[in-house]
């Protein structure tokens, strides 16, 4: 009776303990480049990120995501590389949202009068669709609201001496209005291209590496048809060393742009020190806001990207706040903002540095946010394909770190570089599934079911599909 019982155990465990062993990515198929002379350099996820746009110099590619099947693959016709100094064809020639235009900033040829201007390129025709000529300053860089209806240019926080921002119809590409926005710290345009916020300020001058006097800027939020200013307040800016402006820390928004959260701190010691958080969905409405320690000099603040949770660092302690009510949920020992909130807000993780001036090592560390436990500690640590590869599996140029790419679900995260990827488990840190192959740039489909990845030899598109036999193991 003992053995049948075993055997009957056996049974209805062997198949959830072989779908726990398979691998969580299955590769589908891969897509050589057209043209043996060719490479990608620019791509995009378009079609609400089921199909990927792979454009080169003289080819361009239209890939199926879910299906895993190459839709298009043509020559295509672009304007002679004639490039002005300081301009990076790579960052600063943008694809639309719909993959049949692409905005062409930084072209020497690319002028009215003495005034350098843009022009919009047809990738269907292969030729100038239109020129993007009015306005006083340079237009340097770009980039379309989600649904491709408004453009904006000269919001690139590579330029930090732009005086002008233009608004477009992203579509005819009629001009709507310029505004003067100096010093842009961070911005975000509505997925509905309604709306355009920027947190706009000077950073003071630097002494000795150092940013000292007035930290003060505004918040605020322009009607993109009309130019009208619909909100506005004051907000702090990044402070510390040149390069601390890159990315502000100051101002988050949810993924579907309903939910503004920012720091209204702007001077050490400030008696009133606040996180305001705003409501974007209709009108603009003040939801809450959460008094601050006068004491602390640099809060920070970060949204969860479904908008149900908000970090506040205050000092060395992090605190979890329910973002729809305010109300404080948990509080961590730490001053890191989460790099990604993970497994439904319940897993925070974080990129950490360790060891000296000329030994730091990268780690991943994952945390409970219930609890402040760590679950896990990852170091980032990647080998590099050597020289005896064939020439397109070498990597142009050099990498610049680890790229982390949290699933859409959040159950599950992957780490490439070079030559490797790796996909673990949010809640453990157990790494599921290690894939070899050169990489120059790879990302998730919307849903989440492909995984896309660009050889590092810009020469081949592959597709990885979810094969749905994972399962989530918690830690104990």
């Amino acid at each position: 009776m003992k053995i049948f019982a075993i055997l009957a155990l056996c049974l209805i465990l062997a198949p959830k303990a072989l779908s726990q062993d398979k691998d969580v990515l299955e590769f589908k198929a891969e897509f050589e480049f057209p043209e043996q002379q060719d490479s990608i350099w620019w791509s995009r996820a378009v079609d609400n990120e089921t199909k990927l746009v792979a454009l080169g110099w003289r080819n361009i590619q239209l890939v199926d995501l879910e299906n895993a099947r190459a839709l298009e693959s043509r020559p295509v016709k672009l304007p002679e590389f004639r490039m002005r100094f300081g301009f990076y064809m790579t960052r600063d020639w943008i694809i639309s949202p719909d993959g049949r235009k692409m905005l062409i900033a930084g072209h020497r040829d690319a002028k009215v009068g003495s005034k350098h201007v843009a022009w919009i390129w047809d990738l269907q025709k292969g030729e100038r669709l239109a020129v993007l000529d009015k306005g006083n300053d340079t237009i340097v860089a770009g980039e379309w609201s989600k649904n491709g209806k408004t453009l904006v240019t000269n919001v690139s926080q590579d330029y930090r001496s732009l005086k002008e921002t233009s608004f477009w119809d992203g579509e005819t590409f009629a001009h709507r209005f310029s505004a003067s926005m100096p010093e842009i710290n961070w911005w975000s345009i509505s997925d509905d291209g309604k709306r355009f916020m920027a947190a706009l300020g000077r950073t003071s001058n630097p002494i000795f590496l150092r940013f000292k006097g007035d930290k003060i800027g505004s918040l605020n939020v322009w009607e993109t048809d009309t130019g009208k200013i619909l909100q506005e307040a004051p907000v702090g800016l990044n402070t510390g060393t040149l390069h601390s402006f890159d990315k502000s820390d100051k101002v988050s928004i949810s993924r579907d742009g309903k939910l503004l959260a920012f720091i209204r701190h702007y001077k050490s010691k400030d008696p009133d020190a606040r996180l305001i958080v705003w409501e974007l969905n209709g009108e603009i409405r003040q939801k809450y806001e959460i008094n601050m320690d006068p004491n602390i000099d640099s809060p920070r603040v970060s949204l969860s990207p479904d908008g149900k949770r908000l970090a506040l660092v205050e000092g060395k302690v992090t605190r979890i706040y329910d973002a729809q009510t305010g109300e404080k949920r948990f509080e961590l020992q730490g001053s890191d903002l989460p790099f990604a909130w993970l497994d439904d807000n319940r897993v925070l993780l974080f990129v950490r540095s360790r060891g000296k001036v000329f030994n730091v090592r990268e780690y991943l560390e994952g945390i409970d946010i219930a609890s402040g436990k760590m679950l896990y500690q990852q170091e980032l640590i990647f080998r590099n394909r050597d020289e005896t590869e064939s020439e397109d599996d070498k990597i142009l140029g050099p990498t610049h770190g680890t790229v982390i790419l949290p699933h859409p679900d959040g159950k599950i995260f992957l780490t490439y570089i070079g030559d490797r990827i790796k996909i673990f488990d949010a809640q453990t840190g157990e790494c599921l599934q290690t894939i070899d192959t050169s990489i120059w740039r790879a990302g998730w489909s919307g849903d989440g079911k492909a995984l896309y990845v660009i050889s590092a030899g810009r020469r081949r598109v592959s597709i990885w599909k979810w094969t749905g036999n994972w399962r989530p193991r918690r830690s104990q």
